[in-house]
């Protein structure tokens, strides 16, 4: 069912989703985009550049971009919730992942919250998420993200609390602003080149950005039945959803006998949430270059399909 008077590429949501009205191919993905997240869900944690060369009215567009993200999310009890945490020499939680399940009471507390300033210490805000950001999280099949945008280089280190996100099965995206941002301090916390955004200016954190995110995490293939590969300069990972419980270990072949190369439930965060994360000086996993300095290794992940029913 069509409905007339409805702004372009938006789904009707009432007593559930009615349908997407799209007239040129421009807004096709609009549409794409909106029957996603109508169907699939993320807990994300949004950690906002609180530190002082960031300034009030700057600080004001990141927050209009954490507005944008709650529109685009279709938060609500069922479906995704968001979380915010501001960071500069110290992060704190501006929001609970849980604490608002409707769009308009993220837009009331968003606009709440007040500019810190201070030093730039990423890594402190990464660990900080890890610890703090994500408790409430619904577990499952449902996907965690975290978003971080950063002006600058952090102050202290990335790598490894980024790590640990990731090592715990979390998203990590990196959205670095102007051209003074520390690209490869991108890639360390994302771990994933694909995960790295940058733009120019704070003015460029609108609305075409948070669709392009959400599209982003919507389809991401951390997904039930669908393996994440994760690839890092010293080590490879994978990691998976499963419908139901799993009550086993995640191994690497002929090698189950050494404890390294081996995770079992009581390393899993959640019973459907499962992966590794091996070196590569570990478990005969090597890696093997092909043409300059490009890296490959390949993965081959098997689970029972009794976990995917």
């Amino acid at each position: 069912m069509f409905w007339e008077g409805i702004p372009i590429g938006d789904f009707v949501h009432d007593s559930g989703v009615r349908g997407c009205f799209c007239l040129t191919p421009t807004n096709e993905r609009r549409c794409d985009l909106a029957e996603c997240v109508a169907n699939k869900s993320v807990d994300l944690v949004l950690i906002l550049d609180g530190s002082g060369s960031i300034g009030d009215e700057t600080f004001q567009l990141q927050l209009n971009f954490a507005v944008h993200l709650a529109r685009r999310l279709n938060i609500s009890q069922s479906a995704s919730h968001m979380a915010i945490i501001q960071y500069a020499e110290t992060p704190q939680l501006e929001m609970s992942l849980n604490q608002y399940t409707l769009p308009n009471q993220v837009e009331w507390a968003v606009q709440r919250i007040k500019y810190l300033s201070g030093a730039t210490n990423t890594g402190a805000a990464l660990k900080f998420a890890l610890e703090n950001g994500f408790q409430g999280a619904r577990g499952g099949g449902i996907p965690k993200a975290v978003v971080v945008v950063t002006d600058g280089q952090s102050q202290d280190a990335v790598s490894e609390p980024a790590q640990q996100l990731r090592d715990a099965h979390i998203m990590v995206y990196a959205i670095g602003v102007t051209n003074l941002v520390n690209v490869h301090q991108l890639h360390q916390i994302a771990g994933n080149p694909q995960r790295v955004l940058t733009v120019e200016s704070f003015e460029e954190l609108d609305r075409s950005l948070a669709d392009s995110l959400t599209w982003d995490m919507c389809k991401t293939e951390f997904r039930p039945g669908t393996p994440d590969i994760i690839c890092a300069p010293d080590r490879i990972g994978v990691r998976a959803s499963t419908k139901k419980p799993f009550d086993g270990y995640v191994f690497v072949m002929d090698h189950f006998h050494r404890e390294e190369c081996r995770a079992g439930p009581e390393m899993f965060p959640d019973p459907r949430s499962i992966g590794i994360t091996v070196a590569f000086t570990d478990c005969n996993v090597h890696r093997y270059r092909s043409v300059g300095f490009t890296f490959f290794v390949a993965a081959l992940f098997r689970i029972n399909p009794f976990f995917f029913e």
